[in-house]
């Protein structure tokens, strides 16, 4: 019986702080001394709760988007680093991150103000914008998450190998059998490289994939060849798709 009440006055209680918080950042938008305030005081699922709001998604993006920018930077390591694609369990913090996006651009079409919000600001940490270009790729809006690469390119950031691969492979999906995706995916691969982007097999198995639907084999044979001055090596899955093509 204790535990059970135990339980219940803690969701209670979990339920009243995110009320607090969300009048908070409703009254104090463009405050981020209130915002760092905040997440001193925060418990992780509070934060998830805050980062899922339906209402802030729809009502109050920029505020919702300001709030996520400073938790990354918490001071509070117990806490950012579980949504920091930089931490040391990246795939699972990332795959937070991206969840809690992936949700929010879903209830953001069509306006797509998150996207709006991360073109227009100057400096934007990498992490943030890797994670949000994993979550564009990912909600299928391969050209929305293109515009973020572009923006990194501009910035000199070098986005994270798997962000790339979303990239290639939403492209890849999205325009299939078209020279468009031939020609993004190219320019995709040769800009990383320039930004120091080191590929490896699976980078180079979907530039293959991309290739031979658009019956290319030309193409995918000589993306085949150039893994050899990368110190990779096809795999069964490289020799599949050319053989199933």
């Amino acid at each position: 019986m204790t535990t059970t009440t135990d339980a219940a006055a803690a969701a209670s209680s979990e339920v009243q702080l995110l009320k607090m918080v969300t009048t908070i950042l409703t009254s104090h938008p463009n405050s981020q001394s209130a915002h760092k305030l905040l997440i001193q005081n925060l418990t992780l699922p509070t934060v998830l709760a805050v980062l899922s709001s339906t209402q802030l998604h729809r009502t109050h993006s920029a505020t919702l988007f300001s709030f996520f920018h400073i938790f990354c930077h918490s001071p509070h390591p117990s806490l950012s680093s579980r949504l920091s694609p930089s931490s040391p369990s990246f795939p699972a913090s990332s795959s937070t991150a991206r969840s809690l996006l992936l949700n929010f651009i879903s209830s953001d079409h069509p306006r797509h103000s998150l996207l709006h919000l991360l073109l227009r600001r100057p400096h934007l940490p990498q992490p943030l914008l890797d994670t949000s270009l994993s979550a564009y790729a990912l909600s299928d809006h391969p050209d929305l998450a293109f515009q973020l690469f572009n923006k990194m390119k501009r910035l000199r950031i070098k986005p994270n190998l798997l962000t790339c691969h979303s990239l290639l492979s939403s492209l890849v999906r999205r325009h299939p059998h078209s020279p468009y995706s031939i020609h993004l995916s190219k320019q995709v691969f040769n800009d990383s490289l320039k930004l120091g982007i080191t590929p490896n097999t699976t980078t180079f198995n979907i530039l293959i994939h991309s290739s031979c639907l658009d019956n290319n084999f030309n193409n995918a044979l000589s993306f085949m060849n150039q893994m050899i001055g990368f110190t990779c090596s096809p795999d069964n899955i490289t020799y599949n798709t050319i053989l199933d093509a």
